[in-house]
């Protein structure tokens, strides 16, 4: 008969299965989601030549799949870390395979056949249309991460770091929202303003850019908030240890004299 589990056993595998399962269910999403980025990139190889003026919007649409991918990664690997240790409840679970449900038709849109079965306006309000539902998922994904942030207890030397992660989680949950709308808005002028000038499409790209540059130095400030944080503690405890150990060095003195 085996050995019977003991709560030792099991608050040991929880203290990294939050995070192991986090990492694991976005590895599988990333590896999903760079998969279908190289079929979507060989298939703008070859447009078709009624499509050759939307070929670099294609390209574009094609980097800013990638920077969503990317940026989402880059955002799990940071939070997660410091996150609580709990065991995934059924929103943890399933919001990685939604997010790769999403990033997945970023690129599926970008794809033959179906850009040989609509127009390449349809093709690009569509995406739009996508990138604005991948937003509002990461918003609501942020805002869970958050709420996790704020309802946890950290040790007091880790109380301002974690506070300074809340606050850029909170920026990035307004950049997410912002670009929800935005997707939401050339989405809607792509569909029913076919004589809407390309640029303006070309505007919209460059403003989700910028939003993915500044939640990328976001992600950068929260890792160096908590590489702070934590070394802070570690020097703190050290110092307790070594003023412990001193201490008990002149009591022994003082009773061997």
């Amino acid at each position: 008969m085996n050995d019977p589990v003991t709560a030792r056993e099991l608050n040991e595998r929880r203290d990294r299965y939050y995070m192991d399962q986090q990492v694991g269910a976005y590895s599988i999403v990333l590896s999903i989601a760079l998969g279908v980025a190289g079929l979507a990139a060989a298939s703008l190889f070859s447009v078709a030549p009624a499509d050759r003026s939307y070929r670099v919007m294609f390209w574009v649409l094609w980097v800013l799949s990638v920077a969503a991918v990317a940026i989402a990664y880059s955002g799990m690997t940071v939070n997660v870390f410091a996150l609580p240790n709990r065991i995934p409840d059924p929103l943890d679970i399933f919001s990685p395979f939604i997010m790769a449900l999403l990033e997945f038709t970023l690129f599926a849109v970008l794809t033959r056949p179906l850009t040989d079965q609509i127009s390449p306006r349809s093709v690009v309000a569509l995406w739009f249309g996508c990138f604005a539902t991948f937003s509002c998922l990461a918003c609501l994904v942020i805002t869970r991460i958050r709420w996790l942030f704020r309802h946890a207890t950290y040790e007091p030397a880790l109380d301002e770091p974690i506070a300074a992660v809340i606050r850029k989680l909170h920026n990035e949950r307004r950049g997410a929202a912002t670009c929800s709308v935005i997707g939401i808005i050339a989405a809607v002028l792509g569909a029913s303003a076919p004589a809407m000038p390309l640029y303006v499409f070309y505007i919209f790209a460059a403003i989700m850019a910028a939003a993915f540059i500044t939640g990328f130095l976001s992600h950068n400030k929260q890792r160096q908030a908590l590489e702070s944080g934590l070394d802070e503690s570690r020097v703190t405890r050290v110092g307790r240890v070594s003023g412990s150990t001193a201490r008990q060095h002149d009591a022994q003195a003082a009773r061997c004299e």
